[in-house]
């Protein structure tokens, strides 16, 4: 097995755990891809953020404080959907 093989058999492990669609294989390939060779990106080589302090550092970075999404709780309807048809 490639090194290439063993990453993408990799990819496909976490898509397959989290019942993400096919499509999002090639997606994620093809986003790789771009990111490395239009940036000169080397995921290697850099300390990956968890989403968290991903989102955290770009409010920081940007000021963005004052449009942070908000948890809202909602009631359901005796359908069970707050959703109209």
């Amino acid at each position: 097995m490639t090194d290439a093989h063993k990453v993408q058999t990799s990819l496909r492990a976490i898509l397959h755990k989290f019942n993400a669609p096919l499509y999002a294989f090639d997606e994620i390939q093809k986003w790789a891809h771009k990111s490395a060779r239009l940036v000169n990106y080397i995921f290697a080589d850099q300390k990956l953020p968890l989403l968290q302090s991903y989102t955290h550092s770009v409010f920081e970075r940007f000021d963005l404080h004052g449009i942070k999404p908000k948890l809202i709780s909602a009631a359901s309807t005796s359908e069970g959907s707050i959703f109209r048809k």
